[in-house]
């Protein structure tokens, strides 16, 4: 067995005879031929996709009478056999919790002795496993560490893909200890750019799109305003895109699909790098696969980048091998046997992508008319197994082309409304947004929108005791009958909330008290009891002033159902929530009372409103100071460059130098975040609260994972500007310069049909005085 894997000679008939020798014999094999038999059946029949038919069954059993012989003999093993028996059950896929449990204290024992490439394979086997004990990370970690000279660039990229993995399970993994391995790998990620072949450049570019570019900065809490590429990780992510460029001819299909789902999800945006990888995608399209066409369409288009050859090549493909799927699922529902080698690739996830990649890119709907008809009729036996997230994406989609094939309207609305609790504030905003467009009229949904939903929150370090304390709050779904956003719930609104009850006291923490150490210790007293809208004065010792957040000064922007406020507030802050939109303020005004004492000697929170870009918000606010602490959660929607100047005025009006800013805001529209950002850092120091500080569902990196930022207004002299303002304003007039094109167009067509029509009309009155 073993020579036959060596040799390559994969004979199916073989291997099963071989296996049923074997099974009468595994208890006199010695640990070294067991550890071969195992390698050997890995290497002959590993890459298998696992199923449930019999056959597969009967494999899986037989690979479990192996284990069980090897778990009795794994002392005996060499560490090369160790090494060999773990990346064999990867392999196979094969997972069994009590096998990892009786392989889990051997592996334990022998790291001392594990050589490199033990290691290395040893580790990407625990990932691909998704073993659910994340303490041998912890354990591994030293010996990583000791063999980083030793790693070759295949074990260095086995890692990477491996910490990625562990990062992307739900298995409860430390992510700061992630972190901090990734950290201490980019340097050498860095040094070997060079020398990675095709495959491990695109299993390191994936792997840094999971764990993210910032590991050492959020390590050290290094300075910088948002979007900075100073981090390490930065640079070897900037570094990973220029040595993908060099190398772009010598990927496969695969490779250049995670690739660039890769820098779409760190939002690198290169035009020379999409150009030369968009045409060699075009040349090897016949090689896509269903999720390779859709990864790399993605990736596009959530860089925004326009590659007309490129998509009419994708769409072309996936009508060819979606036609082959409906043909097939035909011959599937009339109980005949199927062939077709793309029945099971395209999922749920896949169309709903293709979908929306389409439509955000800006595809005419007469070239993709074809593709939304074939999506649709294979969307129609699966739309019970879309998420809400497919069901917002393929709605959009379909609403943003005007396309409405078939009952694909009715099927994503009722798929809708059984998903409706599921959906988050913005996928929420995108399948209302959509039922509109298509004129869809539904009066269960309109009940469901109607009625609102009740949210619960625990939060259990909120208060000393052992219970935690639980906020309800009041919400509404946005976009059909209440056009604000604010009515809605959040997600960056509850990590700033939940973030500011785990860290009680700002000046014991490291990365705020570095914002805090730079403020003015010469605070005045404000004069009067009331006279700035906040009743006491602030405390004169700095340290004393932000040992705890109790009798702060409290503003929050844009508040919308006021999680923050009301956490402030029960922390002890004297509070003013604003919003500008009057439902919104409603709705906040309802929580507020519902959560907060309503004893007005004790209440320490006030609704009030505001809109940004307000001449004098202190004045409008009634308070004539500034706050200690401004907040602004989920603030950043859309990509208007006005409304983020207005509301950079408005944070700049209500700060002074002794002024904390907290930003907390989830990543969806880049080019707006990023102008945010710019604008906001003209004005502000910032610092990063570590991903591995914010509570343990938003650890992750890329679209949708939430960041907080720290900010201190900046000195007169200090402050410099965005230097966005002629970009941004180009792209403005570009886009205005392509509707007045579009319409000077139209104009023009409609003048040359009526001079058409008024030539003809002559020609007939003309023709009729002649006869």
């Amino acid at each position: 067995m073993w020579a036959c894997a060596q040799l390559g000679l994969k004979d199916p008939h073989f291997v099963e005879t071989v296996l049923n020798i074997s099974q009468s014999k595994l208890q006199w094999f010695k640990p070294q031929e067991l550890s071969n038999l195992l390698w050997a059946l890995a290497k002959l029949e590993g890459g298998k996709e696992a199923s449930s038919s019999p056959e597969h069954e009967v494999f899986g059993r037989k690979i479990d009478g192996i284990l069980f012989y090897v778990i009795q003999s794994i002392d005996e093993f060499t560490p090369q056999g160790i090494a060999n028996t773990w990346w064999s059950l990867a392999t196979l896929s094969h997972h069994r919790d009590h096998i990892v449990e009786g392989l889990m204290p051997s592996l334990r024992r022998r790291l001392p002795h594990l050589n490199a490439q033990e290691i290395s394979n040893i580790f990407w086997s625990l990932a691909k496993l998704q073993v659910k004990d994340v303490s041998i990370l912890a354990s591994m970690k030293e010996y990583l560490y000791k063999h980083i000279p030793s790693f070759t660039e295949q074990h260095v990229a086995n890692i990477m893909w491996g910490l990625a993995k562990f990062a992307e399970s739900e298995s409860g993994v430390d992510m700061e200890l992630i972190d901090e391995i990734v950290s201490k790998f980019y340097a050498t990620v860095g040094d070997r750019i060079v020398k990675f072949n095709s495959q491990e450049l695109s299993m390191v570019v994936w792997a840094i799109s999971v764990v993210g570019t910032d590991c050492s900065e959020r390590k050290t809490g290094g300075q910088g305003s948002a979007g900075s590429e100073n981090s390490v990780g930065a640079e070897t992510a900037q570094n990973l895109l220029i040595g993908c460029k060099k190398c772009a001819k010598h990927f496969n299909a695969h490779q250049l699909s995670l690739i660039l789902l890769g820098f779409a999800k760190l939002g690198l945006y290169d035009e020379d790098f999409l150009v030369i990888f968009g045409r060699f995608a075009t040349k090897k399209i016949n090689d896509f696969k269903a999720q390779d066409l859709s990864n790399a369409a993605w990736g596009f288009a959530r860089l925004d980048f326009k590659a007309p050859e490129f998509f009419a090549a994708v769409i072309s493909q996936a009508i060819k091998q979606l036609s082959s799927v409906c043909s097939c699922y035909d011959k599937y529902t009339q109980g005949d046997s199927v062939t077709c080698a793309h029945f099971s690739e395209f999922t749920p996830q896949h169309l709903s992508n293709l979908i929306w990649s389409v439509a955000k890119i800006g595809i005419k709907p007469s070239e993709v008319s074809e593709l939304c008809s074939i999506v649709a009729f294979r969307m129609t036996p699966l739309i019970g197994k879309f998420k809400a997230r497919d069901i917002s994406n393929a709605f959009w989609g379909f609403a943003t082309l005007g396309i409405y094939p078939g009952q694909i309207v009715t099927d994503l609305a009722n798929a809708g409304k059984k998903k409706f609790s599921e959906f988050n504030s913005q996928e929420m905003l995108k399948f209302l947004w959509s039922v509109e467009k298509s004129g869809v009229v539904d009066k269960e949904l309109d009940e469901a929108v109607s009625k609102g939903q009740k949210l619960t929150y625990e939060l259990p370090f909120l208060d000393q005791t052992s219970t935690p304390r639980t906020i309800s709050l009041s919400s509404q779904a946005p976009g059909r009958k209440l056009r604000g956003t604010g009515v809605a719930a959040w997600e960056a609104s509850f990590v700033l909330a939940e973030w500011l009850t785990r860290h009680k006291s700002p000046m014991n923490d490291e990365y705020i008290s570095q914002i805090l150490k730079e403020f003015d210790p010469r605070i005045k007293k404000m004069p009067g009891k009331e006279a700035d809208g906040f009743p006491g004065d602030r405390a004169l010792d700095l340290e004393t002033n932000w040992k705890t957040w109790k009798g702060k000064r409290c503003v929050e922007i844009g508040a919308g159902l006021g999680l923050p406020s009301i956490v402030a507030s029960l922390l002890g802050m004297r509070v003013v929530s604003t919003d500008g939109d009057a439902d919104v303020i409603a709705l906040l005004s309802e929580n507020v009372t519902e959560n907060v004492t309503t004893d007005p000697h004790k209440k320490n929170v006030r609704v009030n409103t505001l809109l940004w870009g307000n001449e004098d918000p202190k004045k409008e606010l009634g308070i004539e100071c500034c706050p200690d602490l401004l907040m602004a959660a989920d603030v950043v929607y859309g990509n208007s460059v006005q409304v983020w100047r207005q509301l950079v005025d408005t944070l700049v009006k209500l700060s002074d130098h002794n002024t904390l800013l907290l930003v907390s805001q989830v990543q969806r529209y880049k080019k707006g975040e990023d102008t945010f950002f710019k604008l906001l850092g003209a004005h502000f120091h910032a610092t990063r609260i570590p991903q591995s500080c914010l509570h343990e569902e938003y650890r992750k990196q890329g679209p949708g994972t939430c960041q907080i930022w720290a900010y201190r207004k900046k000195k007169e002299s200090e402050v410099t500007e965005a230097h966005i303002s002629e970009e941004e304003e180009e792209e403005k007039a570009e886009e205005v310069a392509e509707v007045e094109e579009e319409v000077v167009e139209k104009v023009e067509e409609v003048r040359l049909q009526k001079r058409t029509f008024q030539r003809k009309k002559k020609r007939r009155k003309r023709k009729r005085w002649q006869r």
